[in-house]
């Protein structure tokens, strides 16, 4: 009998981190098709940046208002917030969906 119940008590152990397994895995699977979007409205922004500042010879401040203007205008469903920070980084974030994807960089 207390075999019987050690057995059973295993089994339903199992039979719940699978099903807690698969539940992750399909969130997971759910969001795939969004990822790529967002790392290349990402990217965009970047590439903005160092567009707008590199060849344009634009400031920071400048490049990153007319970069952030122009996500919002040339992107289809995604879009990319550039943000700087102290010392060089810029950092844009794109969305697509509801999934964000993030790359930061460092300019010297």
């Amino acid at each position: 009998m207390i075999f019987t119940l050690a057995v059973l008590t295993a089994i339903l152990t199992m039979a719940i981190a699978g099903s807690a397994f698969l539940v992750k895995q399909a969130k997971i699977n759910r969001n795939l098709p969004y990822s790529a979007p967002a790392y290349y409205a990402a990217e965009s922004g970047i590439e903005c940046m160092l567009y707008q500042t590199i060849i344009k010879s634009e400031s920071q401040g400048n490049a990153k208002n007319y970069c952030n203007e122009a996500s919002r205008s040339k992107l289809n469903d995604a879009v990319y917030a550039v943000e700087l920070g102290n010392a060089g980084w810029i950092k844009s974030t794109g969305t697509y969906g509801s999934l964000q994807r993030s790359i930061q960089i460092y300019i010297e």
